[in-house]
């Protein structure tokens, strides 16, 4: 039976289409828009439910319409929330990179791309050769999963000279 962990953000309410569209048991860890801080601590704890609970695949999963998400890029009226200060910053960072380079930047792309890194970065050396990571959009008007290549296009894979 595969095992998967799934970061995801509780304002989506993402639980049930999960379970629904991956067979298998399904863990979840939280945070307001995939905003979690891989800080030691937690990877401690990430790294034990992977080794104790034999997981093998991990993903970031976020809906298109992420109200955190949406929040950060427009009014952020959620942004003295305790610990997404971050998260704001960052989405600050890519709306003012937009503005020179995309006419609409791939907010939720670039996100959960850097997510997917950080992670794979931070799992115990002689786990992350055990572990696949992905990252998925959740559309409700199809209620599909659509999958988040992190290699297809990176604005810190490319050179503008």
């Amino acid at each position: 039976m595969p095992k998967r962990l799934f970061f995801i953000c509780p304002t989506d309410h993402l639980e049930t289409p999960i379970n629904e569209g991956f067979q298998g048991k399904n863990y979840f860890v939280t945070s307001l828009g995939n905003s979690i801080v891989l800080e030691s601590a937690v990877m401690e704890e990430i790294n034990a439910l992977i080794e104790v609970e034999g997981i093998r695949e991990i993903y970031f999963v976020l809906s298109k319409e992420n109200r955190i998400v949406q929040d950060a890029l427009n009014d952020q009226k959620y942004i003295n929330t305790k610990g997404i200060d971050r998260f704001y910053e960052g989405m600050d960072m890519r709306k003012e990179l937009s503005k020179n380079w995309f006419e609409k930047a791939p907010f939720l792309f670039d996100h959960l791309a850097e997510k997917m890194i950080e992670l794979n970065s931070k799992i115990s050396g002689w786990l992350v050769d055990e572990v696949e990571i992905g990252a998925y959009f959740f559309d409700r008007d199809t209620s599909s999963f659509i999958d988040v290549f992190p290699n297809l296009i990176s604005r810190n894979s490319i050179s503008l000279n």
